[in-house]
């Protein structure tokens, strides 16, 4: 029996036709994964990959200075501090230049320290960004960059060397304003998510729970049709070739008496064929 019609006979079994709840498990979740999930617009946010002190001593060593430009950092209680950012559009829709609010250009802002050199550029997704990103305006409090295209999953990443003191750790917020990006978030990478096992499982508003139980379903029940066929195309080549295995150990058993048999069939086959003289 061949797969397909092992399928239907599967079918066939269930008053409330499997494949047909099947298909409307898989459109449902669908449709709620596209009405109320997916996002078909941008994304821009700020990730902090690093931010740390460029000397860290904890312990003061006799006549150990260090001198920034001339200035002693010991003696004026301050710290220099390397940051690293990553703005990333990490929405399903293109961040055009006419996005960008120019009474509000994107960029950020520190808080409890400044800028004491140019930002740099480190790292960019495509070559586009590379050449055409720029630092419209910078200040010892702010960065603002220029207006570039960025597509689904572009990046840029930019060092920023910041003085503060050292009673005090410096804050950076994302200012700016984008057309269909509600927020500009700050997520911070430099730090291990500590939730627990539990909290990540149920995290999430009722919306996502219920896109979590159509989804957890959706997967059941392709997972248990796949079983089902697989089952059945096993039987099936199970069953043929045991079949086979039968008719090969008859055969080989009985082969003389075949011959035997054979051979009197085709003498008196003969016979009846030869016309009576």
């Amino acid at each position: 029996m061949s797969i397909f019609r092992r399928i239907a006979n599967l079918d066939q079994k269930f008053s409330w036709s499997f494949f047909g709840f099947l298909l409307a498990v898989i459109l449902g979740a669908l449709t709620i994964y596209t009405e109320f999930i997916k996002k078909n617009a941008p994304d821009l946010g700020f990730e902090l990959l690093s931010n740390a002190n460029v000397l860290d001593v904890n312990e003061s060593v006799g006549n150990l200075d260090i001198l920034y430009k001339g200035n002693s950092l010991n003696r004026n209680n301050q710290s220099l501090r390397i940051v690293v950012l990553r703005v990333l559009n990490s929405g399903d829709q293109a961040i055009l230049t006419a996005y960008y609010d120019p009474e509000d250009p994107i960029g950020f802002r520190v808080l409890n320290g400044q800028i004491v050199e140019r930002p740099k550029l480190l790292e960019a997704s495509n070559l586009y960004l590379r050449e055409h990103l720029k630092f419209a305006q910078f200040s010892p409090q702010e960065v603002k960059f220029s207006r570039v295209i960025l597509e689904p999953g572009d990046f840029f990443i930019v060092k920023v060397l910041l003085l503060h003191g050292d009673s005090e750790e410096p804050k950076v917020l994302p200012v700016g304003k984008i057309a269909g990006v509600k927020k500009i978030t700050l997520t911070r990478q430099d730090k291990a998510d500590k939730s627990s096992v539990w909290q990540v499982t149920f995290a999430g508003g009722p919306v996502v729970q219920a896109a979590r139980a159509i989804s957890y379903s959706f997967m059941f029940f392709v997972a248990f049709a796949a079983t089902a066929i697989s089952s059945f195309a096993f039987a099936d080549w199970f069953t043929k070739r045991r079949r086979s295995n039968v008719v090969r150990v008859f055969k080989e058993y009985n082969a003389p008496r075949l011959a035997e048999a054979d051979e009197f069939f085709s003498i008196h086959s003969c016979k009846r064929a030869i016309p009576a003289l």
